[in-house]
């Protein structure tokens, strides 16, 4: 049986396909194959900003030019876990 994808690895995906987006569209499109919550998504759309790799300006989001060289989704993960900690 395959593995399951991790839920940030779905949505970092999809951030990077979209490029630019608002919470309720990130919500959309990773939620037509994964059941995420949204609470899950905006905190980590909040930890990818806090981290730099995605811009806010009111209610869209931008990924960042920065980010087209961003480590994998597993290591963006870990870092994200690391500023939480702070």
């Amino acid at each position: 049986m395959p593995r399951k994808e991790p839920r940030y690895a779905v949505i970092w995906r999809t951030i990077k396909i979209l490029k630019h987006f608002s919470l309720d569209d990130l919500e959309m499109y990773v939620n037509m194959t994964h059941n995420i919550r949204r609470a899950y998504i905006r905190d980590y759309v909040n930890g990818l900003i806090r981290a730099g790799f995605v811009g806010r300006r009111q209610e869209r989001f931008s990924l960042l030019k920065n980010a087209s060289t961003a480590p994998a989704a597993h290591v963006l993960n870990q870092k994200l876990n690391e500023n939480k900690e702070l």
